[in-house]
């Protein structure tokens, strides 16, 4: 828990959940596929901007694999239906060019739409190509996913709609973010498409899936360069590691609050919870399972309810692979945890038991940013983690008990009051080698108490 001690269960309960059906985008558009009509453009988002800009392209009757003309060229299009994807080609001059979009309908007929204009402002030289990091994840579409299909989201700068990834030398398809069906960063529910992510985002992550022979053993070492074959500029080769430990994080949430912040642009760069686990060598399953009514009717959740909650809507743990472990995330609205004050607290890992669940008050943040270090913070608790882990100047009394910090920290599991205006989405180095390396009896969740070493964990003690 932020800004407190970890607290004991109180009580538990079972009740079986039931898993929640999510229609894909991809699976509306193709309603259209058989359809005559002409493709429509209705909007271009942005309507102007220099060469290199993304373009959103949306409208109606695109159908599957639609592609998105500039001046009749056809450009490295990206979707399965509206919106469509383009990159502005960097040759373009400045001025107004006609955007079209061409779906080829079932018995060979093509249709093309009428012309929009777009307006280049300005010819710029095409961006350098730097890759910053990379995440491994399992597919995953709601309460659904498959170890068959292995996600890898490469971050970095300089991206567009014409780059590729060359995993391992081998030249891929990548995809921005919110494009491929069921991406972890694009969209685990109907309510949240491409348009609703941050545009910085998506201009900076690239998704690969990965099949049948490219799909990586778990602790292996691969190469990922960033490649875009219209430019020519390419990226240096970023060494990952496919994690050797693998964890099923179920999210349930209340139907009052927000979707799940699946990532996040700050200090130059994204943050997704996949990615900070995978430098700390550990694959995230993550499972948007279900929204559910609010039990408590907007009342503040207390401890006895926190673990209703926890047992009645904790269902996937049958869902994990071998070897795989479990954990529940509840995004809830407030809290009542003596002897906090209500509304004091950001989060809990309230199961110090088995260490398997914990929850987020999301009455309590400012920003989108700060619920989702919090939830990996809560997540890294389970995982026996203290806040001493975090890279903050912390204060203590004569006999060893946290009394405060000096707010210098960066790093994710400080506890708020640690926090300077430079934090990242980040472990340290000592909180990667934790969850990486040692014991399964002191990281796994399930394993027993919070113990490290066959000792209690005391704030400021660590022995990494």
């Amino acid at each position: 828990m932020q800004n407190s001690a970890m607290v004991r269960p109180t009580r538990r309960g079972w009740k079986t959940g039931l898993w929640v059906l999510v229609l894909a985008p991809f699976l509306m558009g193709s309603m259209d596929y058989c359809k005559g009509d002409p493709p429509v453009i209705t909007t271009l988002d942005p309507a102007a901007g220099p060469t290199g800009t993304m373009v959103m392209v949306s409208g109606e009757h695109f159908a599957l694999g639609g592609t998105v003309l500039f001046d009749g060229v056809a450009t490295g299009t990206q979707g399965t239906g509206s919106p469509l994807v383009f990159t502005v080609p960097y040759d373009a001059t400045v001025g107004n060019h006609v955007v079209t979009v061409r779906v080829s309908k079932q018995g060979g007929t093509v249709l093309t739409s009428a012309g929009v204009n777009f307006n280049v402002t300005a010819d710029v030289d095409a961006p350098n190509v730097a890759v910053t990091g990379a995440s491994y994840s399992y597919f995953s579409l709601g309460p659904f996913g498959t170890e068959g299909i292995v996600e890898l989201v490469v971050y970095g700068s300089g991206f567009d709609t014409n780059c590729n990834i060359l995993y391992d030398g081998i030249e891929k398809n990548a995809a921005i973010p919110g494009i491929p069906a069921g991406s972890i960063l694009g969209f685990f529910s109907s309510s949240v498409t491409l348009p609703g992510l941050n545009r910085e985002l998506y201009d900076n992550a690239l998704v690969l899936h990965l099949t049948s022979g490219d799909i990586p053993a778990l602790g292996s070492a691969h190469t990922v360069r960033v490649k875009n074959p219209v430019s020519g500029k390419q990226s240096a080769d970023l060494a990952v590691t496919m994690p050797a430990r693998r964890i099923l994080l179920e999210i349930d949430r209340i139907d009052s609050v927000d979707d799940f912040p699946v990532g996040e642009w700050r200090n130059a760069d994204v943050g997704t919870i996949e990615r900070m686990y995978t430098e700390a060598g550990l694959l995230v399953d993550t499972r948007m399972d279900s929204e559910v009514a609010d039990p408590n009717a907007g009342v503040s959740f207390d401890m006895g309810d926190l673990w209703d909650f926890f047992n009645n809507h904790s269902d996937l743990q049958g869902d994990v692979y071998t070897d795989q472990w479990y954990m529940h995330g509840a995004m809830v609205t407030d809290d009542d945890i003596p002897p906090y004050a209500t509304g004091s607290i950001l989060g809990v890992m309230f199961n110090t038991n088995d260490r398997e669940s914990f929850a987020v008050f999301t009455d309590n943040y400012a920003s989108a940013q700060n619920l989702l270090r919090s939830f990996t913070h809560e997540m890294g608790h389970g995982l026996n983690l203290s806040h001493c882990e975090g890279d903050g100047t912390v204060n203590h009394d004569a006999w060893g008990n946290y009394t405060g910090c000096n707010g210098n920290g960066t790093t994710i599991m400080n506890q708020t009051g640690c926090l300077g205006a430079a934090w990242v989405f980040d472990f340290t180095a000592g909180s990667d080698n934790h969850i990486a390396n040692h014991s399964l009896n002191e990281v796994q969740p399930g394993a027993g108490n919070m113990t490290f070493n066959n000792a209690g964990r005391v704030e400021g003690k660590c022995d990494h």
